[in-house]
């Protein structure tokens, strides 16, 4: 397995902040990385001396981690953070992974005393707590935080006044992180739950049982009891997804099912799932998967093509 150092980089869908760059006691990588089409999955790897948090503000990515002899698989959402410890393997193993933005901390803990330009006292007490969140967590069998809109608008701010690379901004951008990190004890470990607002979860299960009739967003609003304005944010705030965004992801998590299980026609999919056309279908299918559907079944499906299929030798 490798120890993964990542270099410097700034593109417009992935930004990482080196330590040769900031300059700040204990702190390794900081990292944006916000893709909208598929990438390749993260192999195994480590990081000797280094907490790492990957906080996820949307999108969905499979977590693997291992654990003694086992490897323990998560699903990681949008308002979730993964956490990995010192020299621990982990990756991101999916058979592809979704479009998906996120931001991540690397706290090198080489010199307990010196972490993020805090005198000793405080940096042995962020040490002790970064300790205790992996006590608290590996009790649980868990590498997952739940983030508030606080921590990721903390992450957010510290990250603009980072990418200023100037010293002065620089310094202000880690009293942000330091308040990130000092408040990561307090955050709840993510259980596989519905949302913790009941009635969002209301208006989840009415959107899975009624995706074919396209639910507006008046009616989801209704069905949870909340206005339309606050029903949007709620709705954000507990999946860290836009109920379209959700709507499209169940969609598409139907038509791979479909595509793999079954003989249908790419065509009838498409017009089952309510796509607006067969090509929109199959390019918003590639986005997330960068998969075509006819290559996705190929690769994944096991029922037995029909002769139908052969009827419309162009379909994907």
């Amino acid at each position: 397995m490798l120890e993964i150092v990542d270099q410097f980089l700034w593109t417009k869908e992935n930004k990482v902040i080196t330590r040769d760059k900031h300059n700040v006691p204990g702190l390794a990588n900081f990292s944006h990385w916000n893709f909208r089409s598929a990438t390749n999955p993260a192999a195994m790897h480590y990081h000797t001396n280094i907490f790492e948090f990957h906080c996820m503000l949307h999108g969905r990515r499979i977590f693997q981690v291992m654990d003694g002899s086992s490897l323990r698989t998560y699903i990681v959402t949008g308002n979730q953070a993964a956490v990995t410890y010192p020299g621990e393997l982990h990756g991101y193993r999916d058979s592809f992974v979704e479009p998906y933005e996120f931001y991540s901390l690397q706290i090198d803990v080489t010199d307990p005393e010196h972490l993020l330009g805090l005198d000793r006292e405080y940096s042995l007490q962020l040490y002790a707590t970064l300790c205790e969140i992996q006590k608290k967590l590996s009790a649980l069998g868990e590498h997952r935080l739940q983030l508030g809109s606080t921590h990721i608008q903390l992450l957010r701010t510290a990250f603009n006044f980072f990418s200023s690379f100037d010293e002065e901004s620089i310094r202000i951008g880690v009293q942000f992180l330091c308040c990130f990190c000092f408040s990561l004890k307090l955050m709840s470990p993510v259980t596989d739950q519905p949302p913790v607002d009941e009635h969002i979860a209301v208006s989840i299960q009415y959107m899975r049982d009624h995706f074919t009739e396209k639910p507006s967003l008046q009616s989801l609003a209704r069905v949870a009891g909340y206005s339309l304005s606050y029903f949007k944010s709620k709705f954000r705030e507990e999946t860290g997804l836009t109920p379209a965004a959700y709507l499209s992801l169940l969609r598409l998590e139907l038509a791979k099912d479909r595509l793999a299980n079954t003989n249908c026609s790419v065509t009838q999919i498409s017009e089952d799932l309510c796509f607006s056309s067969t090509s929109y279908f199959t390019a918003a299918f590639k986005k997330m998967t960068s998969f075509t559907p006819k290559e996705y079944r190929e690769k994944y499906g096991t029922a037995q093509i029909t002769s139908s299929r052969k009827d419309h030798p162009n379909q994907e």
